[in-house]
């Protein structure tokens, strides 16, 4: 699971980075830094049927379960835990979480759902080509739940902690 994680990023990366000379990022990535990954997953869901769509929903929905991950953690402990994706990033404390011995497995089993949902549609793809180009910058992980891009949330925060 995490070779395809780092896979998806590098290959999102790489195409903003190689080709950010004579390509625009599209305007999912716009959506992205304004609205975060639940924006873009209704972006997602309003386009036509095809490669691009699939596409776009399996890296929403891989990177919506990180997301989850980040929620429960911060919802629950705010320490480091190297074992679960992300965990290697530090959170700011949540005065409000509340401690519960079950967030890890409550945590785990929300991203396998989400990974579940972007399996299904990248199993869509066909070999048509397409290009999908995302600023890695307009990523953003919406950690408090608060629908407001906090600093400590941009995904150039956490890439130290995925891998």
């Amino acid at each position: 699971m995490r070779h395809f994680i780092f896979s998806l990023i590098l290959s999102i990366g790489l195409t903003g980075v190689t080709q950010a000379q004579t390509v625009q990022p599209s305007d999912l990535s716009a959506i992205l830094a304004e609205q975060g990954i639940s924006g873009g997953l209704d972006h997602a869901a309003e386009q036509d049927e095809g490669p691009q769509k699939s596409f776009m929903l399996g890296a929403l929905h891989t990177l919506d379960a990180v997301q989850y991950m980040l929620h429960v953690r911060y919802d629950n402990y705010s320490g480091r835990l190297p074992l679960v994706p992300g965990g290697r990033a530090a959170l700011r404390v949540n005065p409000n979480a509340e401690f519960d011995p079950a967030f890890i497995e409550i945590g785990l089993t929300g991203a396998l759902e989400r990974l579940a949902k972007a399996e299904r549609a990248l199993a869509d793809i066909s070999e048509d080509e397409f290009a999908l180009t995302i600023d890695l910058d307009d990523v953003w992980f919406d950690v408090d739940k608060d629908g407001v891009r906090a600093p400590d949330e941009s995904m150039g925060m956490f890439m130290a902690g995925f891998f």
